[in-house]
C-alpha cells in the first residue's frame, strides 16, 4: 500500500522480545520489521502465541523491546510511557468502569487530560453519535449487551482523538451475527475518523473482510505481509496457505519453468502454476490449490484434466464440497456453488473429471 511507504504511522524495526530465563525462555518476537501507513486498517493475524499481542503491547508502551526500535510518525518512542504516546487501546475485555455511566466512561480520559468541560460534553456527544449509542448515555455498563459495551469501549478509546487505535481481539466475546455486523462498523469508523487502526486477531475472516493490509505471524516472525487478496490468492508458504482459508496440498513434478510460472505434472495432467519461491525442473514440489478453483464434470470437456473417484460429498448450504481421490492416491477437495446448478453434483463412488483454473495452483517455497 502506497501510504505505508510515504506516510508511515508505525514503524517496527527489527524488534525482538524474550520472556523468562534459561530453559523457560520463550522468544515472543524474533526480528520483526513492519511499516504501517497513516490512515490504514492494518491487521496482525496469527494463531495464539505467535507474538501479535506482544507486538501490540509494545506499540502501546506496556512492553519494551529487547532489541530493535518502534517509531510513531517518525519519532522513536523507546522508553516513552503509555500515557504520553498518541495511541489508545481497546482490549478483548472492555474494562469499562462499572460504577460510571456510559457518558462518564467516555469522559474519563478527557478529564484526566484536563480538557475543558465544554469540550468534554461536546466530545461525549460526538463519540456516542459515532458509535450510535446516544440514547444510552445515562446507563451503566451492566445494563448494556456485549455489543453495546464494545461500542462504548470504542467511543472511550476514540474520545481523546488518538493518532493510532490499537484493537486487541475486541470482537472475540461477541456472537457470530454481532461480530459480522461490528466488522462493517469498525471499517466504516476507521474511514470516518481517519485514524490508523492496528487490529489483532486469530480470525482469518475478520482479517480478510476489514483490512487494507495483513501481516500473517507465526513463531514470533512475520511470514507474509500484503493486501487480503494477495495473502489469500498468493500465499508465500505452506503455513500461510493453510492458515488462511481452505487449501489442497498436493505433490507435483516440475516439468518446466517460465519466468514467474511453472508447468507441473499432477496425476498425468499438466498444470500451470504460479510460483511463491524457487523451483527446479525435474524435481517434486508442493502446490496449494483452493477448493473453489477446481471445477468438475462427467466427461471433463476438452483439454487436459484430472480424473478421480468421489469419496465423500458435503452439502454446505451455499455450496457443496467433494472429496475426490485421484489416480495417484492423493485427495483433492473441490467446492462448487449450488445456485444455478441444473442437476445435483456426483455422488460417492462416481468417477469424474476435474479441472484446475490456470494459475490457481500455487507452487510453494516450502
Amino acid at each position: 500500500m502506497e501510504s505505508a511507504q510515504k506516510n508511515p504511522a508505525v514503524e517496527i524495526r527489527a524488534v525482538s522480545k524474550q520472556f523468562g530465563r534459561g530453559a523457560e525462555q520463550v522468544k515472543a518476537l524474533d526480528g520483526v520489521t513492519l511499516t504501517i501507513g497513516d490512515n490504514e486498517f492494518f491487521t496482525l493475524l496469527g494463531p495464539s502465541g505467535c507474538g501479535k499481542t506482544t507486538l501490540l503491547r509494545m506499540i502501546a508502551g506496556f512492553e519494551q523491546p529487547d532489541d530493535g526500535g518502534i517509531f510513531l510518525f517518525g519519532e522513536d518512542i523507546k522508553g516513552l510511557p503509555p500515557h504520553k504516546r498518541p495511541v489508545n487501546t481497546v482490549f478483548q475485555h472492555y474494562a469499562l468502569f462499572p460504577h460510571m455511566t456510559v457518558a462518564e466512561n467516555v469522559a474519563f480520559s478527557l478529564r484526566m487530560l484536563g480538557r475543558a468541560p465544554g469540550e468534554i460534553e461536546r466530545t461525549i456527544g460526538e463519540m456516542l453519535a459515532l458509535v450510535k449509542m446516544e440514547q444510552f448515555a445515562a446507563r451503566k455498563p451492566a445494563q448494556l449487551s456485549g455489543g453495546q459495551q464494545q461500542r462504548i469501549a470504542l467511543a472511550r478509546a476514540l474520545a481523546p482523538r488518538p493518532r493510532v487505535l490499537l484493537l486487541d481481539e475486541p470482537l472475540s466475546a461477541l456472537d457470530l451475527k454481532l461480530r459480522q455486523a461490528m466488522r462493517a462498523e469498525l471499517k466504516a469508523m476507521r474511514q470516518r475518523t481517519g485514524i490508523t487502526f492496528v487490529f489483532v486477531t486469530h480470525d482469518q475472516e475478520e482479517a480478510l473482510t476489514m483490512s487494507d493490509r495483513i501481516a500473517v505471524m507465526s513463531g514470533g516472525r512475520v511470514r507474509q505481509t500484503g493486501a487480503p487478496r494477495d495473502i489469500y490468492e498468493k500465499p508465500c508458504d505452506s503455513f500461510v496457505a493453510n492458515f488462511i482459508g481452505e487449501s489442497n496440498f498436493l505433490t507435483v513434478t516440475v516439468e518446466r519453468l517460465e519466468q514467474d510460472a511453472a508447468w507441473c505434472r499432477l496425476d498425468g495432467a499438466l498444470l500451470q502454476c504460479s510460483c511463491a519461491g524457487e523451483a527446479a525442473a525435474g524435481f517434486d514440489a508442493r502446490v496449494s490449490i483452493r477448493p473453489e478453483q477446481v471445477s468438475f464434470s462427467a466427461d471433463g470437456g476438452g483439454g487436459p484434466a484430472l480424473s478421480g473417484v468421489v469419496e465423500n460429498l458435503s452439502y454446505l448450504g451455499t455450496d457443496t464440497q467433494l472429496s475426490v481421490r485421484l489416480g495417484d492416491g492423493q485427495m483433492l477437495q473441490a467446492r462448487v456453488q449450488n445456485a444455478g446448478r441444473e442437476r445435483p453434483p456426483p455422488g460417492p463412488g462416481q468417477r469424474i473429471r476435474l479441472r484446475v483454473n490456470p494459475g490457481a495452483a500455487r507452487l510453494l517455497a516450502d
